[in-house]
């Protein structure tokens, strides 16, 4: 089993101050079809920080991915199903170190949309 430590365990890497802008890209399909969980569905998260990053001087450089490889759950609640929320494992890649892990997923709608994402415990391979 391989070990990798995130910077405060809660935050991602390279977030240093308040109102720091980079932004993160990501995409999911989280689906039933008829009574199971859909096997085309897809979760990817790409989150990267800093400037000057392919240079000799690089400034706060950081790379997040997360990618679903399978799903265990999925439930949809609060008023008009504007909440949702996923279970899956995931492989997990933090500045080129990859390791497997249990994640979850929590879109929320309105108002605003925002998503909550939690990574936790190690999958043994």
């Amino acid at each position: 089993m391989q070990s990798l430590s995130l910077t405060a365990s809660d935050v991602l890497a390279g977030l240093t101050q308040q109102g720091q802008t980079d932004s993160a890209d990501y995409g999911f399909t989280v689906d039933y079809r008829n009574g199971a969980l859909d096997c085309r569905n897809d979760f990817h998260l790409n989150y990267a920080t800093g400037v000057r990053c392919s240079t000799p001087n690089p400034v706060n450089c950081h790379r997040l991915t997360v990618t679903a490889n399978s799903f265990d759950w999925l439930v949809i609640d609060q008023d008009n199903d504007s909440r949702a929320t996923f279970k899956s494992v995931a492989s997990v890649t933090v500045d080129g170190s990859t390791i497997t892990n249990v994640f979850t997923v929590e879109p929320v709608r309105g108002p605003g949309v925002y998503l909550v994402i939690g990574v936790s415990g190690v999958v043994d391979q």
